[in-house]
């Protein structure tokens, strides 16, 4: 901007210039809705959200199936039935011949819809005789038992008996991410509680650790659950606690399901 004459003029003695050589310039994007640590460990996850056929979909899985070690579950998957030439919802016998015995648990893009494989359903306990919890539903076939989709509260019943993440998985997760959104120039993030106040806290000592390390690259603002907002109250938690590098803030509460589910 200016003459060079000027820009000299701007410059203090500790002033750091950096030539773009006329490339843009922008400020740091922030990302005003996100599951980090959930979205880190989807970066190295089966990726389904492209998979533009029902046989695709099944090939991605059976590969994921593959390099996966005895007794871990396969998660993530983001999939999208809309990008298929008949959009329908999987059904776990889709997957089933090439999952074996690896249970699968995969959600859907929005978040509110999971599909998983019979050894899943057997590992949570699921049949034809499973009622649909409130403000959930399990989708059935014509005999009624379950195809393996499972909407809003009806996903509870699985993500119970998938073992919880060990501290080192969470760790790499959030390294993961950070790398990931700092090659995207985001600079700052709102995490929104994933409907587990328990998991938010979990992921918030995570980045106070890595705030404490030094390898913090972008601001976390954090939104944990309302229905935890006891456990905030009682330590004195506040709105916008924390600094300008890591804050909790407000509360998330879910009052419905979403369009996709």
């Amino acid at each position: 901007v200016g003459t060079n004459a000027e820009v000299n003029g701007w410059r203090g003695e500790k002033t750091r210039v950096i030539d773009a050589k006329g490339k843009l310039v922008l400020p740091g994007f922030n990302d005003a809705h996100v599951h980090f640590v959930e979205g880190g460990r989807q970066l190295d996850s089966v990726q389904l959200n492209d998979a533009a056929t029902p046989e695709e979909f099944k090939r991605r899985i059976a590969e994921r199936v593959k390099i996966t070690p005895k007794g871990e579950w396969i998660e993530g998957g983001d999939w999208d039935e809309t990008k298929w030439p008949t959009p329908q919802m999987p059904t776990r016998q889709l997957v089933d011949d090439v999952t074996g015995d690896t249970p699968i648990l995969l959600s859907r893009y929005d978040g509110h819809v999971m599909f998983a494989n019979t050894a899943a359903l057997k590992l949570a306990g699921i049949t034809a005789a499973t009622p649909d919890p409130p403000g959930g539903t399990m989708l059935r076939d014509a005999q009624g038992n379950p195809t393996g989709i499972l909407k809003d509260a009806a996903m509870d019943a699985v993500l119970k008996v998938v073992p919880p993440l060990t501290h080192e998985q969470r760790t790499k997760a959030a390294r993961r991410a950070l790398s990931h959104a700092a090659s995207l120039g985001v600079t700052s993030f709102q995490y929104m509680d994933n409907g587990d106040p328990a998991d938010t806290y979990a992921d918030i000592a995570i980045f106070t650790e890595l705030l404490d390390q030094g390898e913090l690259t972008a601001r976390a603002y954090f939104a944990p659950g309302i229905t935890g907002w006891q456990d905030q109250a009682k330590i004195g938690v506040r709105h916008a606690f924390g600094s300008s590098w890591l804050r909790i803030g407000a509360l998330k509460g879910f009052a419905d399901g979403s369009l996709g589910a």
